[in-house]
């Protein structure tokens, strides 16, 4: 039942993105506006119907939300109207919240790939300094 919850909501915010990008095609040109608008559009109309278990779908959830929720944050960012803040409190609830709900592969998976600092010390300098000039 969660599944289905999360994944019909994620397709309702993947249709509100309809209201931003058309909001934001007055604001920057088409060409900027479009792949950002495309990726959280789709990605989010896609992860929900991997959720409802449409079977192209169901494997690749996670990271079409994940790609959509950045599309979206980023989106929202350059062309953000305080209207629809509410929506990136969405996205953001999506990236925290929404993946742990599902059956997180990413999550796992990251949990069982990790490596400690220790053995690979200069790998962790570098992404922690990426990470903060970020």
């Amino acid at each position: 039942m969660k599944r289905v919850l999360l994944g019909l909501v994620l397709i309702a915010h993947g249709l509100a993105h309809s209201a931003l990008g058309i909001a934001s095609v007055d604001l920057a040109p088409l060409w900027v506006v479009t792949p950002f608008w495309l990726v959280a559009e789709i990605g989010f109309i896609g992860a929900g119907l991997g959720l409802i278990g449409v079977v192209p779908f169901r494997r690749y959830w996670e990271p079409l939300a994940i790609a959509a929720a950045i599309a979206s944050i980023c989106m929202f960012e350059l062309f953000g109207q305080l209207a629809l803040l509410g929506g990136l409190i969405v996205d953001v609830a999506i990236i925290a919240v929404g993946l742990r709900m599902g059956e997180s592969q990413l999550l796992r998976r990251g949990k069982a790939d990790a490596t400690s600092a220790r053995e690979h010390p200069t790998r962790h300098k570098v992404s922690s300094w990426c990470s903060v000039a970020f």
